[in-house]
């Protein structure tokens, strides 16, 4: 037969071990919501940076769209200022053409040479001119856009 300090020191010895298991879960389940705790914090955070960045990186676009905005403008105010001078030229060029003293056939003759090739030159200008001030306003848009 067992004898009973044996029973009783294996009963005494089954609780601890139950408690010491009990403990070590419970302190396991504190740090792992310790864990958990920590990460939906972080992971808040993230998400706050991530928005505040998103917010600064749109105000910087719409800054730079609210710029080439107004170089378009600009660009459009200078190509209506192009055919406005264009057009007085030509009419100068016409006006002094008729009040030439040269022969009539060999005034017109060349007025018109003259002012046909003017003619293209200046659209072929404006229209150079309209594509570079268009490339340099992409351009700035795109550096003015991206992020720093």
């Amino acid at each position: 037969m067992i004898p009973a300090s044996v029973i009783a020191c294996a009963i005494s010895a089954a609780i601890s071990a139950a408690g010491a298991y009990q403990w070590q879960a419970y302190r396991y389940e504190a740090r792992m919501a310790a864990l958990v705790a920590e990460y939906a914090q972080a992971q808040h955070k993230a998400v706050e940076y991530a928005h505040a960045e998103t917010i600064r990186l749109q105000a910087q676009a719409d800054r730079a769209q609210a710029n080439s905005a107004v170089r378009v403008r600009a660009a459009a105010a200078d190509a209506a200022v192009l055919r406005d001078s264009l057009d007085r030229l030509r009419d100068a060029a016409d006006t002094a053409l008729r009040e030439s003293s040269d022969s009539i056939a060999a005034c017109t003759a060349h007025g018109a040479t003259v002012t046909e090739l003017f003619g293209q030159c200046a659209s072929r200008y404006g229209d150079v001119a309209k594509e570079a001030d268009k490339c340099v306003n992409e351009s700035l848009t795109l550096r003015e856009a991206w992020p720093r």
